[in-house]
């Protein structure tokens, strides 16, 4: 199953796929496209939750958020290459 960038931001959309995989009744894939969007939009929401300049406490926080939200995701998704095909 191919999970959309938007999907990964809501915890009640991503728990019931995530136990399923990790169950061994669906198999989740995701591409290097599907990543970097996932990362971005993570990211963006994060930060946006917090007012006024950013300091580097916030950074911190967001980019510890977001690599360990990565690293939950990489243990039940596989990644498929998102090349054009050969002619």
């Amino acid at each position: 199953m191919v999970v959309d960038a938007n999907v990964f931001p809501h915890r009640v959309w991503m728990e019931p796929l995530l136990l399923a995989a990790q169950a061994g009744h669906i198999r989740l894939v995701w591409s290097p496209s599907i990543i970097a969007e996932a990362t971005r939009v993570m990211m963006w929401i994060r930060l946006s939750r917090h007012v006024g300049p950013m300091a580097n406490a916030v950074k911190n926080d967001a980019f510890d958020f977001v690599r360990r939200w990565f690293q939950r995701m990489t243990e039940v998704f596989e990644v498929v290459d998102d090349r054009l095909p050969f002619e």
